[in-house]
């Protein structure tokens, strides 16, 4: 028998936790009078577009961890859909605003007012329909991990009902803004999760 910790999704979904709900409340107390924002580019790319670069890149680990830790522990293969939907989300999502931030950077001083004006209303699209699609994704992600719930462990279930409540919030977009806390409490029971220590039968 192997016993197994893993430790960096772990800690990556810990760091997560704590920088999520900081950004968006920095986000929200800026009344989103951001630099450059509403004008014809943006001067340079500051601290938050390398941490908005940053949650990305660990909802991303978290995600493929996840997908690739439970047929791993439980064989349990069912969710291996609905989180390349979440990967792919949230590269649509923060990867999308991303570039078109570098764009506004790179290329504001040849960009028109229009254009420039244009690409700020397809940023907050993406955004908008990127918390509608990860709200939908996430509703999918808990109602499956409900339905298999005698199959894996009760931390699981938990994180699913967390799930589907951040999931139904997203979706809504009004009551979006409870996901600065639902989220956190999502991720913090999945790190619990992959810091158990889970006991792994070696098949030979």
């Amino acid at each position: 028998m192997t016993d197994e910790k893993f430790i960096y999704p772990a800690i990556t979904a810990l760091i997560f936790c704590a920088l999520f709900p900081s950004y968006w409340l920095w986000f929200a107390t800026s009344v989103f009078d951001l630099p450059g924002y509403g004008l014809p580019s943006r001067s340079n790319l500051e601290f938050d577009f390398f941490l908005w670069l940053a949650l990305g890149l660990m909802l991303f680990y978290i995600y493929l961890s996840l997908k690739r830790i439970l047929p791993v522990l439980h064989n349990y293969s069912r969710l291996t859909i609905p989180l390349y939907f979440a990967i792919g989300s949230t590269i649509f999502m923060f990867g999308g605003i991303a570039i078109l931030e570098i764009i506004l950077v790179g290329f504001g001083g040849s960009l028109s007012k229009p254009t420039s004006e244009m690409i700020l209303v397809v940023i907050a699209v993406i955004f908008l329909s990127g918390i509608i699609i990860q709200g939908v994704i996430d509703i999918l992600i808990g109602a499956i991990l409900l339905r298999d719930s005698q199959d894996l462990p009760n931390i699981l279930t938990i994180f699913a009902v967390i799930t589907l409540i951040n999931g139904i919030l997203g979706a809504t977009v009004l009551l979006a803004i409870g996901n600065i806390v639902i989220t956190p409490l999502s991720f913090l029971v999945l790190a619990v999760y992959f810091l158990k220590r889970p006991e792994i039968i070696d098949v030979v």
